[in-house]
């Protein structure tokens, strides 16, 4: 297949995108995560595997590239796109599209000598994915009975319902 692919820094996010293929617009879909080498999303339409798709994502930008795989999950389905014949300048609009959805300073690897990014999710603190701030609210439901009989005996957990030899219980049957 020729040169080799690069790997870049994938990014969590969510924003509206346009997907455009032959024959259809789906203007429902959602962004999950998204890198210079293509993005993953929700779309309410089947994409055929390896066809050619337009991704918008704005009215002014937008990237073709090819169908990965398209899954349905429930009432809609998960699609990803790799970017086969990204230009360098739709790279850098790409990467400032990032950096003003994310927030994150995306990295510029278009300078001669950068080394290749290794394509991981962004870690997100606790409490932009949801949870409460404290997260010791768990501790709330023990009584201060509980907290201390396990401190002082840390044996008393039930091993009821532990067979010997079950695979359940780390210290008997298979190697964990």
């Amino acid at each position: 297949m020729g040169a080799e692919r690069r790997q870049y820094l994938r990014v969590l996010f969510e924003e509206k995108l346009e997907i455009r293929t032959g024959d259809s617009i789906d203007s429902a879909a959602t962004g999950l995560d998204i890198s210079l080498n293509g993005i993953r999303f929700h779309c309410e339409t089947p994409l055929a595997d390896n066809s050619e798709v337009s991704v918008g994502f704005r009215p002014d930008f937008q990237i073709t590239g090819r169908v990965c795989w398209c899954w349905p999950i429930e009432w809609y389905y998960q699609s990803a796109i790799q970017f086969t014949e990204i230009t360098p300048e739709e790279q850098a609009w790409l990467r400032e599209y990032i950096i003003a959805v994310t927030g994150e300073d995306y990295p510029d690897d278009s300078k001669e000598g950068a080394g290749a990014r290794v394509a991981t999710a962004a870690v997100q603190p606790a409490s932009s994915l949801g949870f409460d701030d404290d997260e010791d609210d768990w501790m709330d439901d023990l009584s201060e009975e509980d907290i201390t009989t396990a401190e002082e005996n840390p044996d008393s957990f039930d091993d009821e319902g532990f067979e010997d030899e079950s695979p359940d219980d780390p210290g008997r049957g298979s190697p964990r």
